[in-house]
C-alpha cells in the first residue's frame, strides 16, 4: 500500500467499502464465483 495525497486514501477508503460490502454479500449468500475463484 502506498501513502500518497488525500485523495487517493479516500479513493482506497471507498473501495475498501465496497469490497467490505461484497465480503459481507459473499458471506451472507456465497455466490457461484466463489467457486470459480477457487478452481
Amino acid at each position: 500500500m502506498q501513502g500518497g495525497t488525500g485523495g487517493m486514501s479516500e479513493e482506497m477508503a471507498g473501495r475498501h467499502e465496497i469490497l467490505l460490502t461484497l465480503v459481507a454479500a459473499g458471506a451472507a449468500r456465497p455466490p457461484p464465483l466463489n467457486v470459480w475463484v477457487k478452481r
